[in-house]
């Protein structure tokens, strides 16, 4: 993921990642929401703008506001701003939950990367070592088939030989007989 660096196996699991956990993705902005919902209900601004006697934006809270009073308003605003301070926890309680679990599947897509390395390594190994077993094999194939050649080479050499001697006793024969029918002549 270029965003925060997280690698996954297939494309899917990526996508997934960008879609639901990552940057920009819905959770994150989950996140950023609840981080900027502070107290939207009744700010003190509001009070300060009403007790002022300037008009109030939203007329619910105006309307709420007039038939307060003071102490009714005081333990209202206070009530608001535990409320407000609540949410506020709540959303750093979720956002630290998120952070924790994004964490978590960062490791786990590192843990799976690293596995996905090793067993790369291992069949890049015994790719290797299939490939020095073949390259010795046909190494004993081309001797084997250099031995037949050479025992084939050296029979038909003495099978030459062979006939060779056996020329020489039919020239010296017939040279014998030539010469005796010389001296017979």
């Amino acid at each position: 993921c270029e965003a925060c660096g997280a690698i996954f196996e297939v494309e899917s699991a990526l996508a997934r990642h960008r879609l639901k956990y990552c940057l920009g993705s819905e959770l994150h902005s989950k996140v950023l929401d609840a981080e900027k919902a502070k107290v939207q209900v009744l700010d003190l601004d509001s009070v300060v703008q009403y007790l002022a006697g300037r008009e109030l934006p939203n007329r619910e809270h105006a309307a709420k506001l007039q038939t307060m009073r003071v102490e009714e308003l005081r333990g209202y605003v206070s009530a608001e701003a535990v409320r407000a301070e609540q949410q506020r926890k709540d959303a750093d309680a979720n956002a630290a939950r998120d952070k924790a679990r994004l964490a978590s599947e960062r490791v786990k897509a590192e843990l799976r990367q690293r596995e996905a390395e090793a067993h790369l390594k291992e069949q890049r190994k015994a790719e290797l070592h299939a490939r020095v077993q073949r390259r010795a094999a046909e190494r004993m194939l081309q001797d084997a088939e250099l031995r037949s050649e050479t025992e084939a080479q050296e029979k038909a050499l003495a099978a030459l030989k062979l006939q060779e001697e056996k020329l020489k006793q039919e020239r010296t024969a017939a040279e014998d007989a030539m010469a005796k029918t010389r001296k017979e002549l």
